[in-house]
């Protein structure tokens, strides 16, 4: 996050995380900024790291204590074929013990977890995407009308789990 206060001291790394990938060619970077009332928090990967430290002298910023990796789900089109995927995927990973922390955009969602856990993810994610669209599209809209419901006995959840 940038430090209240700070935003003048980090301009110019901003400026250059946000266009230096796009400028040399390469779009394969992970940049987010996120203004609220009193801060702004920065999701960043290593190259746009790299700009802040450059300019550590100036540029006041402070880092989560753990690193956090993103699973990027790239839905284009078919996202309006598949709602709650995004749910899904969090229902798995809190079934899962695993926190995420979930980034959208015009047709990609980012599901960011601790770096100590991608292993355990990929895992879950792995067997839970097992079943083909439409297996995947049913058991969403199952899990969707439970919790729309209010229920949560363990045998409704084991019955849509089945």
């Amino acid at each position: 996050r940038v430090v209240p206060g700070g935003l003048p001291g980090c301009a110019w790394p901003l400026l250059k995380a946000m266009f230096s990938a796009s400028a040399a060619g390469d779009a394969s970077g992970f940049f987010c900024l996120t203004q609220e009332k009193d801060e702004l928090t920065l999701m960043m990967d290593q190259r746009c790291r790299a700009a802040f430290d450059e300019a550590g002298s100036v540029a006041t910023v402070e880092y989560a204590p753990s690193r956090w990796r993103a699973f990027e789900l790239r839905l284009g089109s078919l996202g309006g074929e598949v709602p709650g995927l995004v749910c899904f995927l969090a229902t798995l990973m809190a079934e899962g013990s695993i926190s995420i922390l979930n980034l959208s955009s015009h047709d990609r969602d980012f599901v960011l977890v601790q770096e100590g856990d991608v292993a355990a993810a990929t895992r879950l994610i792995c067997e839970g995407m097992q079943e083909d669209a439409v297996g995947l599209k049913e058991k969403i809209s199952q899990r969707a009308m439970v919790r729309r419901s209010g229920c949560s006995s363990d045998s409704l959840w084991r019955g849509v789990r089945g």
